[in-house]
């Protein structure tokens, strides 16, 4: 599955646990910060307790993975080969090789169909990016198919209104009603920071903004992402240092003027 990674901070808050096995009951200590201690009373193999999102956390437990709720130590059943946090209400969960989404209670919400699937994360504003039948689209917390899945490759929304997705191997990208905002012309395509998006056209890369407008015409052999204003490119084998207007600030070796 075709994602680009998240450049600013996750949505959930990564908490650090610990746990501890004695003789036939098993001690969690479920936050470093809010300490709250579920005692299993009777012989049970250790849990192994990775992160949280609020007040459900994924836990494993002979081998299956659900959820102790903090709030009140209620677990969900330990059904599961994989479980994801909870982001607006929903954790992702997998049975076999495939995925859907539970809620706070265990109840199954989205049915476990999926080849692939993206949490709701709180920047998307519940849409979650998902893959069924070797093609990708976009679902809500209901389930429902707000953008057909009909694409070859495609990225989750994280906090922009647009995204880049592909079919057939050409690039292009569509807004959340799934309108398409700029056509599919480029060879490949990444996600929007600082206003602008890189693209590439045969074997070149540029860059352009949100209407389609090529900013940067693509000219170079490789191309990062614009962080405060420059972005790392290569051009002619040579990695520099370039603002929006596509001007050399730094090439490695001494000030540019």
């Amino acid at each position: 599955m075709k994602f680009t990674p998240l450049a600013q901070p996750l949505p959930w808050r990564i908490t650090l646990v610990t746990f501890i096995t004695i003789a036939g009951s098993c001690s969690l200590t479920l936050s470093t910060t809010n300490a709250k201690t579920l005692e299993l009373t009777k012989p049970t193999p250790i849990i192994a307790v990775l992160a949280d999102d609020g007040d459900m956390t994924p836990v494993q437990k002979n081998g299956r993975w659900g959820y102790v709720d903090k709030s009140n130590g209620r677990m969900t059943k330990f059904i599961y080969d994989e479980a994801d946090y909870f982001s607006q209400g929903l954790g992702k969960v997998k049975s076999g090789s495939k995925y859907g989404f539970i809620n706070r209670a265990g109840k199954v919400i989205i049915p476990i169909q999926y080849d692939e699937a993206e949490t709701f994360y709180g920047a998307d504003n519940g849409l979650s990016l998902v893959k069924r039948q070797g093609k990708y689209g976009y679902i809500d917390l209901t389930g429902k198919e707000v953008i057909p899945l009909k694409f070859s490759s495609a990225s989750g929304f994280y906090d922009s209104d647009v995204t880049w997705v592909s079919i057939d191997n050409k690039y292009g990208y569509i807004d959340r009603t799934g309108k398409q905002v700029i056509d599919m012309q480029f060879d490949e395509a990444q996600s929007f920071f600082e206003g602008l998006a890189r693209v590439k056209i045969s074997d070149k890369w540029g860059y352009i903004d949100k209407s389609g407008k090529q900013v940067i015409k693509p000219q170079f052999e490789e191309v990062e992402d614009f962080r405060s204003g420059l972005a790392i490119v290569k051009l002619n084998g040579k990695t520099v240092y370039i603002d929006k207007t596509a001007k050399v600030i730094w090439n490695g070796e001494a000030p540019v003027k």
